[in-house]
């Protein structure tokens, strides 16, 4: 199983720091496409329970519990990071 973390909207090219469960990964240069509406997306394995997520980048830093299956979407706006976690199917446009 795994969790997937997509960076959708309001990403200009900014690097975002992800820590999943402790290991860190950073995103270099997310910018979200007019096309597809997403900037980036990472899929990571998961065992048993939920995954722990922050996201950081300049504009702010959010944390979330991502069941394992799920899907974390992560926007950026102009007051910080918001995040929403999907537990059935996800599209872009």
């Amino acid at each position: 199983m795994s969790v997937t973390i997509v960076l959708a909207a309001g990403f200009d090219g900014e690097d975002v720091e992800l820590t999943v469960d402790g290991h860190t990964r950073v995103l270099a240069g997310a910018r979200t496409s007019p096309l597809t509406g997403m900037a980036d997306e990472l899929v990571v394995p998961a065992e048993d329970g939920p995954v722990h997520v922050v996201a950081s980048t300049a504009a702010g830093r959010a944390a979330f519990e991502v069941p394992v299956g799920a899907t974390l979407v992560l926007d950026r706006r102009a007051e910080g990071l918001d995040g929403r976690v999907h537990t059935g199917p996800v599209g872009f446009a």
